[in-house]
């Protein structure tokens, strides 16, 4: 039975109770899953809607008890990503760097339930005021967004603090492509058994953790004699793994052009692949095996951070020898190169789309459709060109 009580006053007696004027007056009471619950308020009528809520919710079913909001954001995200076995190793980790990097300093310390709208949204103006790029400002508000989202379905919360804060607009970049000069001036100033990179990545478009992860097996990877590329699995950033791709639409089989087949025959006659030990995810268990990966160092695999580090030495290196690079030149460059040349050749967007392996059409064009020719131009061109009359003899004039 949900009621509302006043502490203060004895409700046979009509006389002052022991707790008259000591602390608020008015108790919300109700039986939540057999369990008498209440909670007290300084005015009745907060009490009558606490209550008229409560009995609302339980009606719909959406009733959350308020003790279930007591757990801490930090321990309910533990529990919820440990759940979350249907994730990929790169999402895990990302969801993880969120957390511990970002969401837990600010908000890890408070019970979920007292999180509000104003909490989030000076969390995310926060990040901005630290001049983090747009993207991973919007990157770490989602992690939020699915975090509230699952405590709202846990029946932890009512409502998502997420709701409408407003996150700062999406950075508009597009993807450079780097002319031929570039791809060997990177190639000068990258370590020796590295060298090839920018020419085969530029030649198959591959994603850094493909290449990296790209074994030398015409089964699983490199197909010399096929003349293409198995594109199955990837290197994740740590540990030697190799885990499946990305989506579904990565699994794909590139073609290779006879110059890229040359300069991968000269790499590896001067850099023989070696087997080296992996951690393999790509199957129905987790297995340890070798893998003849075609780049390696010392005998492992190829850590991302170390990547990263000697790819940026190299843009430096390359700058400073009178390379004119553009102003951003990540490794994935490369892959943008594949399309331009591509889109150059006239290759329809569809066969981009599968190539490169995006999951539909919208993120080809979405990404690359700045590449593609004018086509205010090609259209203003073809339709002069059907209504000229020396090209349209069907075409007759109007006489007024």
């Amino acid at each position: 039975m949900a009621t509302v009580r006043d502490l203060w006053v004895n409700k046979t007696t009509k006389m002052p109770t022991s707790r008259y004027g000591k602390g608020r007056r008015w108790q919300a009471a109700w039986v939540a899953d057999g369990v008498k619950r209440s909670r007290t308020f300084e005015r009745k009528i907060d009490a009558e809607r606490h209550l008229a809520v409560t009995v609302t919710g339980q009606l719909r079913g959406d009733y959350v008890d308020p003790r279930s909001g007591r757990i801490t954001v930090k321990a309910y995200a533990e529990q919820w990503l440990a759940r979350q076995l249907q994730l990929r190793d790169s999402s895990r980790a990302v969801y993880a760097s969120h957390l511990s990097r970002r969401i837990n300093p600010a908000v890890g310390h408070l019970p979920i339930g007292d999180v509000r709208r104003s909490t989030m949204q000076g969390f995310v103006s926060g990040m901005v005021g630290q001049g983090l790029a747009p993207q991973t400002v919007r990157a770490v508000a989602q992690t939020c967004s699915t975090l509230f989202r699952a405590a709202v379905a846990d029946q932890i919360i009512a409502r998502s603090p997420m709701v409408g804060v407003k996150l700062p607009p999406p950075a508009k970049s597009r993807a450079v492509a780097l002319t031929v000069e570039h791809l060997y001036g990177l190639a000068g100033h990258l370590p020796p058994p590295f060298r090839v990179l920018p020419l085969l990545g530029a030649g198959c478009g591959l994603r850094p953790g493909e290449l990296l992860g790209l074994e030398v097996d015409p089964a699983r990877g490199l197909d010399m004699l096929g003349r293409r590329i198995l594109v199955r699995e990837q290197l994740l950033p740590r540990g030697g793994v190799l885990a499946p791709l990305k989506t579904a639409a990565s699994v794909r089989d590139v073609p290779l052009a006879d110059e890229t087949l040359q300069v991968l025959a000269e790499h590896m006659a001067a850099f023989p692949p070696v087997d080296v030990e992996v951690t393999d995810r790509t199957g129905s268990r987790l297995v340890k095996r070798s893998a003849r990966l075609l780049f390696s160092v010392g005998g492992k695999p190829v850590g991302r951070d170390g990547f990263n580090d000697m790819w940026n030495r190299a843009v430096e290196q390359a700058r400073a020898a009178g390379v004119d690079l553009p102003t951003r030149v990540t490794p994935h460059a490369l892959r943008h190169t594949y399309v331009s040349l591509m889109i150059a050749a006239g290759a329809h967007p569809k066969a981009i789309q599968s190539l490169v392996g995006h999951k539909n059409i919208s993120e080809t064009l979405d990404t690359y459709g700045h590449l593609f020719p004018d086509h205010h131009e090609t259209t203003r061109a073809a339709i002069g060109a059907a209504l000229r009359r020396d090209e349209a003899p069907g075409l007759r004039s109007v006489e007024s």
